[in-house]
């Protein structure tokens, strides 16, 4: 750290393997061509790893303890259904999940206080669903379109000051953790193949195709600046491709 302060990391003492409790229930039900399914899994995780900061007289001293924990309950529906050759398959995902710390080195904003730490986890959205179709058009070509969209995921929103001096840089200026919320996700993709035998010549295949992706070129944002007070708060740092096509020829065996 800055300041000539000397850091070690050690191990706390009580330090434990982490535990996990998983219940889930589910049932299915077809009608006709459809079939039709709900699930919901609860997790109650223990033992965490995380580290708390600490001053000592020789300089400051990282102590990993296995203190931190998850409370998640997620509930999926499903859809499915196939004809001749069509196909359709659906599904929509609702999780509420909260932990203390995602990471094993994840430092409190205040010293200590890993308490305060409880907030949703970062990078799980709220909401999130996707649909998968197969279809079967003329001349024998092959078309599959998938679509899936998230809610935003939580991140977290830092003020970049140490008030504590601990050299961690964790203050959120009394914010709560993962604070910050990134714009829903969106995505639409399209493909279309065949496969194309060589006259003559009976082994000689190859599968040819093009494939559209994020169709509807949508700026699906991964990164957020996230330090309060510096130009870049609130800014697209990083984001997914935008609309890309593909084109492929392949041997087909």
């Amino acid at each position: 750290p800055s300041g000539g302060d000397r850091l070690r990391a050690l191990t706390g003492g009580s330090f434990e393997r982490r535990r996990d409790l998983v219940a889930r229930a589910g049932i299915q039900r077809r009608f006709g061509p459809l079939r039709a399914g709900i699930e919901h899994t609860w997790t109650h995780r223990t033992s965490l790893p995380g580290t708390v900061r600490e001053r000592e007289s020789e300089g400051l001293v990282d102590v990993i303890r296995s203190d931190r924990r998850l409370r998640r309950h997620e509930t999926h529906v499903s859809l499915s259904a196939r004809r001749a050759a069509a196909s359709l398959n659906a599904h929509y995902r609702h999780t509420w999940s909260f932990d203390d710390g995602e990471l094993p080195l994840a430092i409190p904003a205040r010293a200590g206080d890993v308490g305060g730490e409880w907030a949703r986890s970062a990078g799980v959205p709220r909401h999130a669903a996707g649909m998968t179709a197969s279809l079967a058009l003329p001349f024998r070509v092959r078309m599959l379109i998938s679509a899936e969209t998230r809610s935003g995921t939580p991140y977290n929103i830092l003020s970049g000051r140490d008030p504590d001096r601990l050299a961690a840089f964790t203050d959120r200026a009394g914010l709560p953790r993962n604070a910050g919320l990134l714009p829903p996700f969106g995505k639409l993709s399209v493909s279309a193949s065949r496969t194309v035998r060589v006259p003559d010549v009976a082994w000689l295949a190859f599968d040819v195709g093009v494939r559209a992706d994020n169709l509807t070129d949508r700026r699906n944002i991964t990164s957020m600046g996230h330090v309060l007070d510096t130009p870049a708060f609130g800014m697209p740092l990083d984001a997914m491709p935008r609309r890309s096509i593909r084109v492929w020829a392949a041997l087909a065996r």
